[in-house]
């Protein structure tokens, strides 16, 4: 029986059927393949166990991928604010040896986006052979999701540097004028 509930077709064109996947043309166990309607269309691929799509291994991939470089993310940030706000006496970080492990960081998210990348290739592939992937739609969905949040902290990051670093030159150069202010006036 196929996935969409007809009976198996059987020999090379299984006229009047509805498109879907059925048991390879070939007839080898545990292979599917797609019917469009008129002829077979692509390669043989493995059945899941269920035996009614071709299996997903990069999907599963992915979704693997995503959810362990968000758990290390997640371990990371708990460790570093919890060194952070354990600082004694008002110290920097390296005068309490605390070191924040940007490499970590940066390690994690290519996790991420391997993961994000393996969701998008099992998507294509998925498209291309006419089934649906749910592993692949949540690896490139959450993985997609978690480097956005990612990008969009850096840049805050980023942007929170550049304004101190601007008002650090705009105090600068007003401390400049008022001291070239008060010695011309003395």
């Amino acid at each position: 029986m196929s996935n969409n509930g007809s009976t198996i077709p059987t020999g090379p064109e299984p006229a009047a059927q509805t498109p879907g996947w059925y048991p390879a043309e070939s007839g080898t166990t545990g292979m599917l393949q797609y019917w469009d309607g008129d002829r077979w269309s692509g390669l043989p691929v493995r059945a899941n166990r269920w035996g009614t799509a071709p299996r997903d291994l990069l999907g599963w991939i992915g979704v693997w991928l995503v959810a362990l470089g968000s758990a290390a993310t997640a371990i990371l940030t708990v460790m570093t604010v919890r060194d952070i706000t354990s600082m004694q006496d008002g110290q920097g970080l390296a005068d309490n040896g605390v070191s924040f492990p940007l490499a970590w960081f940066v390690a994690s998210g290519a996790v991420i986006g391997a993961g994000t990348l393996c969701g998008l290739a099992a998507s294509i592939r998925a498209e291309s052979r006419n089934y649906t992937s749910a592993q692949a739609r949540i690896a490139l969905k959450a993985g997609g999701g978690l480097l956005l949040v990612t990008v969009i902290f850096a840049l805050t990051g980023v942007a929170i540097l550049a304004v101190g670093i601007i008002v650090a030159v705009i105090v600068f150069v007003l401390g400049l004028i008022l001291l070239g202010a008060i010695f011309a006036l003395s």
